[in-house]
């Protein structure tokens, strides 16, 4: 399948360097700028942090083409307030084409089973956020990957669909794939969501390693609801291991200036061949205030708490925001942050 994934590609570069020519060139200089005090707790003695979150900078641009196709590139690097940087390019970072067909491109990319729950989550990039609890464990379900081949259709009235492999290069059982196809339109989002990992990528080499996810909002006034369920099989490619893992939110816009928010995702222990084999199950609950300072900044507060099962050791920072305080097995981490996002 794969190979016929990437003689397509190659196709459609084919059309690509059959009457190019030079047209103008659009750059641009964008970035998020992301930074909190922290007091996190592992359940047992807290400390004051100072985070940068996730904060990047990136560059792109397009270059419109003969024959109604375009080229385009991006560059996006993060960006540590807190401390010193990160390599260049450390985050998203490709080039490809794009045209009535879609987009085609290559490099490093997030996989659209990540990007599906950063549609839903209310608490992204803040402590709380989802991916502290969904796709925990084995290679993991909430990643950035490298020497990736990706497409995205063009909106077919507010479906799009989003298909990421990474090929083996040499290295049996080392393919990835990850798909999604989203309906997006007016107050209502609904998406799904498939990913697999190869054998070879795994702990144990039995099965593949897979997660299906799906995800759904709705708006209204000025509420919104969010949900999501995540089944992941094969965890680690041991052979029927899986997990499901849940989650509901809602924010309501209190004022101009204020919007208030909650979110609850709650994971079982693992579970072969449907029946519950351990305590390593967890809940995650979270609130916040928003305060909108101007169209592209604002300031918030959050609130965080990890519940643990006597087995689990799950924490309420990491997954995009500042430090892991990882807890004791057992002990219950929680989270105060006060915050400033600004986007530019």
């Amino acid at each position: 399948m794969f190979k016929r994934v990437l003689m397509a590609t190659f196709l459609i570069t084919a059309i690509f360097h059959s009457g190019a020519s030079a047209g103008e060139l659009e750059t641009k200089i964008y970035g998020y700028v992301h930074v909190s005090v922290d007091n996190l707790s592992d359940g047992d003695e807290s400390s004051i942090y100072v985070s940068s979150n996730t904060s990047r900078i990136g560059f792109k641009g397009s270059l419109l083409l003969d024959n109604d196709l375009s080229f385009f590139w991006q560059i996006e690097n993060q960006v540590n307030f807190d401390e010193t940087g990160k390599d260049f390019a450390s985050r998203a970072t490709f080039a490809g084409i794009s045209g009535d067909f879609g987009k085609v491109y290559f490099g490093r990319e997030e996989t659209p089973s990540k990007m599906l729950y950063r549609k839903i989550d209310l608490f992204s990039n803040y402590i709380g956020d989802t991916r502290n609890i969904a796709g925990v464990g084995g290679y993991g379900f909430n990643l950035r990957v490298d020497n990736a081949i990706a497409y995205k259709t063009p909106d077919l009235r507010g479906i799009n669909g989003f298909v990421l492999i990474v090929p083996e290069e040499g290295e049996d059982e080392t393919s990835f794939l990850s798909a999604s196809m989203i309906y997006e339109k007016s107050a209502v989002f609904a998406g799904i969501s498939y990913e697999q990992h190869g054998t070879a990528l795994t702990e144990f080499d039995d099965r593949s390693e897979n997660g299906l996810r799906l995800a759904g909002s709705y708006s209204w006034e000025k509420y919104r609801l969010v949900g999501s369920f995540e089944r992941l099989a094969n965890i680690n490619g041991a052979r029927d291991v899986g997990r499901k893992t849940f989650g509901l939110g809602a924010s309501f816009k209190a004022h101009e200036k204020m919007i208030l928010k909650a979110q609850y995702n709650v994971t079982g222990g693992l579970v072969v061949d449907g029946d519950k084999v351990d305590d390593t199950g967890a809940k995650i609950v979270t609130a916040g205030i928003d305060l909108p300072a101007g169209d592209n900044t604002k300031f918030y507060g959050a609130w965080s708490v990890a519940i643990n099962d006597p087995e689990a050791d799950y924490a309420c920072t990491g997954g995009g925001h500042g430090e892991i305080v990882v807890p004791e097995i057992g002990d219950n981490p929680t989270g105060l942050s006060i915050g400033i996002i600004h986007r530019f």
